[in-house]
């Protein structure tokens, strides 16, 4: 991968030609080697792994916004004391199993969703044993 800057004097060796050059303190540039087939089979070996069949007990976590902890409390209100979950705020990090936050959120999820709606920071949730 070539340089934008030089390790060794910091100077910018992008040229008005859009490449990047050897720097004049006699640093060069390292040969560009791709190896089109490692890179091809770690897509094809990320492929697999998203089409993986997914357990409804599988953990996740997702980082709620203000709507999201909201929704997440209202769903607790009427749970007696002794098994009602600490309350939520927005931008806490909650994990659980994805077949509760599909009960909870899944009703309220659809295309196109207004951002103040979005129960999620940035719309996302992590599904999996790395949770």
């Amino acid at each position: 991968m070539k340089s934008y800057t030089c390790p060794q004097c910091a100077n910018y060796l992008m040229g008005s030609d859009g490449e990047c050059h050897d720097c004049h303190c006699g640093w060069k540039q390292p040969d560009e080697v791709i190896n089109h087939d490692a890179r091809v089979e770690e897509l094809e070996r990320r492929v697999e792994e998203l089409e993986k069949p997914t357990n409804l007990n599988a953990p996740c976590q997702a980082r709620l916004t203000a709507y999201g902890a909201q929704v997440w409390n209202a769903q607790y209100a009427k749970t007696p004391i002794e098994f009602k979950p600490e309350p939520v705020k927005a931008n806490d990090l909650i994990k659980t199993q994805l077949w509760l936050l599909m009960q909870v959120y899944g009703a309220g999820l659809y295309l196109s969703m207004h951002k103040s709606k979005l129960p999620f920071v940035n719309n996302e949730i992590t599904i999996g044993k790395s949770v």
